[in-house]
């Protein structure tokens, strides 16, 4: 075989691999935010899973962190967005809102558990 052939052969396999991942179905796990409230609060995923966080502004300014996986969104009073969850890696995650919203600001927090 020459080289060509086999760098060839390689980039199809390469190519096959990556429409596989590609047509994976996407989880879609909807939060909406409140005074002073993230509902869900915990939210369970699995390591690898392709997932899509539809933030849903329900009442009130606030924002929507998660440090550890690159996560820093706000959210207004009837907005919405699509961010997606990088699910590369496993263990538990806080997320907590990072726009100053009220009295109830510090009580805005939750959980991201990424399960191998």
């Amino acid at each position: 075989m020459k080289k060509d052939d086999a760098m060839m052969e390689g980039d199809k396999m390469m190519e096959d691999t990556v429409m596989m991942e590609d047509s994976a179905p996407t989880r879609t796990v909807m939060i909406h935010s409140s005074n002073w409230e993230f509902t869900p609060n915990v939210i369970r995923v699995k390591k690898g899973e392709r997932v899509e966080l539809h933030l849903m502004g329900v009442e009130g300014n606030h924002g929507f962190a998660v440090p550890e996986l690159g996560i820093d969104q706000s959210m207004s009073q009837d907005d919405s967005s699509i961010v997606p969850l990088p699910t590369d890696k496993a263990g538990t995650f806080d997320f907590f809102c990072n726009v100053p919203c009220g009295k109830g600001h510090k009580d805005m927090r939750g959980t991201i558990i990424i399960q191998e």
